[in-house]
């Protein structure tokens, strides 16, 4: 009883993202705009968090998936209107074309300009995820990379509460990376052989 339950759950969820990914190809090629920028990263992100590094077409026992549809589907939605992308748009779309091994020049090209417009609001999980994924793609982009050195070495003030002021230099945005964050960086950094 309890493993034809867990076969069923198994069935609902593969037809679950089958038809939301049908549902979204749908949408983001009508002629309508429908998806705002946070949300075309969401589901970029969701889908190369479930799917990875899986081949364009994804088979399991009960459904198949064309992962290259809804990324191609979701880069058209997306192109308008990357001016309006934050940092963390920017860090999971990227970081989700890379981790599905998904071209998409122009997407890269155009997040380059913005993310470089934008990287004072980046903090240093979407630094290193947005590097790792220039990287992984091997994009080439030295001016990204250099004004990645640039905002990671930006000093970085703390909030004095009583007076609600900055006043109180704590480093540089190096300083908060994560170890996982800075291994991303490093590698992103050795791997694309940019030494600034």
């Amino acid at each position: 009883k309890i493993s034809y339950k867990m076969r069923k759950s198994v069935v609902d969820s593969e037809k679950l993202w089958e038809l939301l990914e049908r549902n979204i190809i749908q949408k983001a090629n009508s002629p309508k705009g429908n998806f705002s920028v946070q949300e075309c990263a969401n589901i970029v992100w969701s889908f190369a968090k479930k799917f990875g590094g899986r081949s364009k077409t994804t088979t399991t026992s009960h459904s198949t998936y064309n992962i290259s549809m809804l990324f191609d589907a979701m880069l058209n939605e997306l192109s308008p209107k990357l001016r309006q992308c934050n940092a963390q748009d920017i860090a999971n779309t990227v970081w989700a074309y890379a981790t599905v091994d998904h071209p998409a020049t122009a997407l890269f090209d155009g997040m380059m300009s913005t993310a470089i417009r934008k990287l004072d609001k980046f903090d240093s999980q979407n630094l290193a995820n947005t590097v790792w994924a220039y990287a992984t793609v091997k994009y080439p982009a030295p001016q990204l990379f250099d004004a990645v050195s640039e905002a990671a070495l930006t000093a970085t003030t703390s909030m004095s509460s009583a007076n609600n002021s900055s006043d109180s230099n704590t480093g540089n945005k190096l300083d908060t990376f994560n170890s996982q964050a800075i291994a991303n960086t490093v590698w992103a950094f050795a791997s694309m052989g940019h030494y600034t």
